[in-house]
């Protein structure tokens, strides 16, 4: 969802119902008439769904150094591990469904998805991913 504060509501002009009539420009395409518009914090306020390419709606993961690792007992395997991020925290109740969605780069590879996911509360909150790639460099 994109959300907007509309600015230069016309006077005498209920500012929820000049929302729905108001189209938006959004990364060079125009949506026509948002899903939803409201009052919040005495702003009008309206919201489109983006479905094209938004940059700020993508979820990814970063690679976190310290955690990767020659997988034990597989041969020739590196376990890389990944922290969720562009996730919103309000949506941790999501978080099983994004990591599973979210594709995995490492080393010039891309997964469509983690081979594994899971949640933590240690050093940093949030969801992570892991991918197993092939590496000579670690042993049988």
């Amino acid at each position: 969802m994109y959300t907007a504060k509309l600015a230069y509501v016309p006077d005498h002009t209920p500012g929820n119902e000049w929302c729905w009539t108001v189209p938006i420009n959004i990364h060079g395409d125009v949506y026509n008439q948002p899903e939803w518009c409201g009052i919040k914090d005495g702003e009008v306020v309206g919201q489109w769904h983006v479905d094209k390419n938004e940059p700020s709606c993508h979820t990814w993961f970063k690679i976190i150094d310290d955690e990767e690792t020659c997988v034990h007992g597989v041969s020739h395997t590196r376990r890389y591990f990944g922290k969720l991020e562009n996730f919103n925290s309000e949506d941790w109740g999501n978080w099983r469904v994004m990591c599973a969605t979210t594709p995995f780069k490492v080393r010039n590879l891309t997964f469509e998805r983690p081979h594994q996911c899971g949640f933590r509360k240690l050093s940093w909150i949030g969801a992570w991913g892991t991918v197993d790639v092939q590496d000579d460099t670690c042993p049988e």
